[in-house]
C-alpha cells in the first residue's frame, strides 16, 4: 500500500488536539491499530519529521 496523508484518516476517527493561541504542534507520533485485509491486526508507529531522537529507545522497546 502506498503512503497516505494521516490527517484525513485522523480527522474520520474524530482524533482531535486542544491548542492555545499561538501553540504549534512542531512534531508528531501517531500508534495506529490497523487491521489488514486478511483481517489481521497490527499495530502501527507512525512519526513526522523531527522525531529522529525517538528511534533508537523505540527500536530498543520493540526488541526486549
Amino acid at each position: 500500500m502506498a503512503d497516505q496523508p494521516i490527517g484525513p484518516i485522523l480527522d474520520g476517527l474524530g482524533v482531535a488536539i486542544d491548542l492555545n493561541e499561538g501553540d504549534l504542534v512542531e512534531s508528531a507520533l501517531v500508534i495506529a491499530k490497523v487491521v489488514n485485509a486478511d483481517g489481521q491486526t497490527t499495530v502501527g508507529l507512525f512519526d513526522s519529521a523531527g522525531m529522529d531522537w525517538l528511534r533508537p529507545p523505540g527500536r530498543r522497546l520493540t526488541s526486549e
